[in-house]
């Protein structure tokens, strides 16, 4: 197994895929890993929708605003938090806060277990959860969090700059 704090570092967010497919027991191990993320009263209250077909991919990239990059992908992720059950357990705060912090540690995992298969992805964000729910038929209940386009890399980009520690953590 790969040093954790080398695979934290080593990762990068990934634009540009080959056309590769995927091999269905590598997503499945990604997927997996996303699942073991940590939830809110181990709720677990997400859903991953994993998209293949073409014509859906097309419609994801156009939700996320037409970017390209997420078309090109060989697969992509979209992970959602059920908002239903997490208002039914919390309240507001279930579905303003912790759904949203559940689906995000699961996005989390899910990228480094595709960068520890080989595989690069992109966290994406700028998106209309409308458009998504209606183009993969996603319930009401299930409200997009992230959207990851996943694949072999065609291209990856250098280490992005970093604050300093001193600059990021106040020590009381």
């Amino acid at each position: 197994m790969e040093n954790i704090y080398d695979l934290i570092k080593q990762r990068r967010s990934v634009r540009s895929f080959k056309p590769d497919s995927v091999d269905d027991a590598v997503l499945k191990r990604i997927l997996e890993a996303a699942l073991w993320a940590p939830s809110a009263g181990n709720t677990q209250a997400r859903m991953f929708y994993l998209v293949k077909n073409p014509e859906l991919k097309k419609a994801v990239a156009s939700a996320c605003f037409d970017q390209d990059h997420v078309e090109l992908a060989a697969v992509i992720v979209v992970a959602c938090t059920d908002v239903e059950a997490m208002r039914a357990l919390y309240g507001k705060r279930g579905t303003t806060l912790y759904g949203i912090c559940d689906v995000s540690a699961a996005v989390e995992n899910l990228l480094l277990a595709a960068w520890s298969e080989g595989l690069g992805s992109c966290w994406v964000g700028n998106f209309s959860e409308q458009e998504l729910q209606k183009a993969l038929k996603i319930p009401k209940r299930f409200l997009p969090v992230a959207v990851v386009p996943l694949g072999y890399a065609a291209e990856v980009p250098p280490s992005p700059a970093r604050k300093s520690f001193d600059e990021s953590v106040v020590i009381l």
